[in-house]
């Protein structure tokens, strides 16, 4: 929101929340902010929620242990991420930013990578004016859900990251974010753009960071 390319922001959210959640400096920019409750099993309800803006961050996300069982988990991570996709493709998005993962690729026979690269081929067969891709290493987050990976990069990660190269190392969910919301400001290198995580890690300091 404080970006100034952004004059309105509606975060598509499952439940009631308070706007005290963004670290946002003034009001002005606060007033930017607008929350939308939807029911992601009947998203095509809420289509109204995504017209009339240019941009859209797909940022939905599960673990299987988390969904309770595979089934569960895909059909939050693939069936709620298409179902949103394709709203924002009737909606005449003409940017669409999913975050996916570090490693995700359809063929994969692992369920989480496989999943992730799934969605990032479903979404690119929508055919959005510009698509871009970005796929982050393990996300440091203060969470009160932690993950038992997360509970461990967020105790030892810090002190080792240093002795991996970049594409492996952890990565704050804020850095994501901003890196996200800077390359959607910045004009196009192509219609499509994917992003590893040395990429984001170093978005600052490459010819990336325009705005």
């Amino acid at each position: 929101a404080e970006h100034r390319s952004y004059s309105h922001v509606t975060a598509v959210v499952r439940r009631e929340m308070s706007l005290d959640i963004y670290e946002v400096s003034d009001e002005q920019n606060r007033s930017k902010i607008h929350h939308a409750v939807v029911d992601y099993e009947n998203l095509d309800n809420s289509a109204g929620v995504i017209a009339n803006h240019n941009v859209a961050f797909c940022c939905l996300g599960s673990t299987r242990a988390k969904a309770g069982s595979a089934e569960a988990f895909r059909h939050i991570d693939y069936d709620y991420s298409m179902s949103t996709a394709r709203l924002c493709k009737a909606a005449n998005i003409s940017h669409f930013c999913l975050l996916s993962s570090m490693g995700a690729d359809a063929k994969s026979f692992f369920l989480y990578p496989k999943t992730k690269g799934e969605i990032e081929d479903e979404c690119r067969k929508l055919n959005f004016p510009r698509y871009s891709i970005f796929r982050p290493g393990i996300l440091l987050t203060a969470r009160e859900e932690k993950r038992s990976l997360d509970a461990f990069s967020q105790k030892l990660w810090p002190a080792i990251h240093g002795i991996f190269p970049d594409k492996w190392k952890a990565i704050k969910t804020e850095v994501v974010a901003d890196t996200m919301v800077k390359n959607a400001a910045n004009p196009p290198k192509s219609p499509g753009e994917l992003y590893q995580n040395d990429v984001l890690l170093n978005w600052d300091k490459t010819d990336n960071a325009s705005c």
